[in-house]
């Protein structure tokens, strides 16, 4: 029998406007909605790092086709 071993580290990068967004006071809501929706799409975040103007979240991606 096969074995997939893969594992995907994805990081994406999201501009937010006007750039006091994320830094101001909805950055934890922000960061917390980031981790569920990839822990919903099966992809659990490891790292959400949201700076002044833009977010960087790192996930896991085995079970969602990068494609779409």
């Amino acid at each position: 029998m096969s074995q997939s071993l893969a594992r995907l580290h994805v990081h994406g990068i999201q501009h937010e406007k006007p750039s006091t967004l994320v830094a101001g006071r909805v950055r934890d809501p922000v960061t917390a909605y980031l981790a569920a929706v990839s822990k919903d799409l099966g992809c659990p975040a490891v790292l959400i790092n949201p700076v002044a103007d833009h977010v960087q979240p790192l996930a896991l991606g085995r079970t969602v086709a990068l494609s779409t």
